[in-house]
C-alpha cells in the first residue's frame, strides 16, 4: 500500500496484480504513440510489448469484452513492423547502391 498525500489529500494505493499490470500497459501504450509519432522503429515493438500487457490484464481480469481489441491491436503493430522493416531495408539498399555504376 502506498500514501500519496495531494494538497493535504491522502490517497491510497494499493499495488495489486491488476494495477501494475493497468500501469505498465498504459505506460507502454503512451510510449508507442510517442515513438511512432517520431517515426522511430521501436514504435512498434514496444506497441507488441503494450499489447501483451493488456491482453494479459484482459485475461487477468476477466474483461472479455475488450479481447477483439487487443487482437486486432496485435495485427496492427504486425503490420507496422513489418512495413517499417521494409521501408527502411529499402532505403539502406538504395543508399547502399547509390554509389553504384549503373550497367549501360
Amino acid at each position: 500500500m502506498i500514501e500519496i498525500i495531494i494538497a493535504g489529500h491522502v490517497f491510497i494505493v494499493t499495488l495489486t496484480v491488476s494495477y501494475v499490470l493497468q500501469f505498465l500497459a498504459s505506460t507502454f501504450s503512451m510510449l508507442t504513440h510517442w515513438l511512432m509519432g517520431s517515426k522511430v522503429l521501436a514504435g512498434p515493438v514496444i506497441g507488441l510489448v503494450s499489447t501483451l500487457l493488456w491482453t494479459t490484464l484482459v485475461i487477468h481480469d476477466g474483461m472479455w469484452g475488450m479481447i477483439h481489441v487487443e487482437v486486432l491491436m496485435l495485427l496492427i503493430h504486425t503490420r507496422n513492423l513489418v512495413r517499417w522493416l521494409r521501408e527502411a531495408r529499402a532505403a539502406a539498399s538504395a543508399a547502399t547502391n547509390q554509389g553504384e555504376p549503373h550497367a549501360a
